[in-house]
C-alpha cells in the first residue's frame, strides 16, 4: 500500500468530547498509527481537529512521533487552514504526514495560495445551476464570502 489516509473521529480532542485524548474509547488516531506496523504503507496521512494541535495534547503528539519513528517513519505535524488553499471554508485541521525515512527529505508541505479563497457562490454556483435551478445565480451572488462551517458533533454550539 502506498498511502494510508484517514480522518478519524474528533471527539477525543474537542471540548464537546471532553478532551479525553488517549483515554477516550473513541480515539482511533492511535489505532491508525498502529496500522502502519501491520500494513507498512509508504506514507501515512491523518487529519483531525485543531484541538489536537494544542499544548494539552503535546505529549500525545510526541508519543505519535516516537511510535512512528520506531516503525521507520519520519513524521511531521502541521496545522493547516483550508482557506489558505482557496477552499471557501474556515476549517483548520491538524495534519500528520509520515513517510519512510528514505523519502522523507523530499517531502514539502504545500504553500498557501497567494490568492484569496473564492467565495462560496463562485465555487458552487455553477454546479447548483447545472440541474436547472432558476434561483442559483441569485443565491451565488449572496454567497459572496468564505463560509463559516457547519458545526459538527465534535464542537460545542455557540
Amino acid at each position: 500500500m502506498d498511502l494510508l489516509a484517514d480522518g478519524v473521529p474528533c471527539p477525543p480532542f474537542t471540548v464537546a468530547g471532553r478532551l479525553l485524548g488517549a483515554t477516550d474509547e473513541r480515539d482511533l488516531f492511535a489505532w491508525a498509527v498502529e496500522l502502519c506496523e501491520v500494513i507498512r504503507p509508504w506514507a501515512l496521512l491523518l487529519e483531525n481537529v485543531r484541538g489536537l494541535s494544542t499544548s494539552r495534547f503535546s505529549a500525545y503528539r510526541q508519543h505519535v512521533l516516537d511510535r512512528l519513528g520506531e516503525l521507520g517513519y519520519v513524521p511531521r505535524w502541521r496545522l493547516l487552514h483550508a482557506a489558505d488553499f482557496r477552499v471557501p471554508q474556515l476549517r483548520p485541521r491538524t495534519v500528520l504526514v509520515a513517510l519512510h525515512a528514505a523519502d522523507a527529505p523530499r517531502f514539502r508541505w504545500p504553500s498557501p495560495s497567494p490568492h484569496p479563497p473564492a467565495a462560496v457562490g463562485q465555487t458552487v454556483g455553477d454546479p447548483m445551476a447545472a440541474r436547472g435551478w432558476a434561483g442559483a445565480a441569485a443565491w451565488a451572488r449572496r454567497a459572496d464570502r468564505i463560509a463559516f462551517r457547519v458545526k459538527s458533533a465534535c464542537e460545542p454550539l455557540g
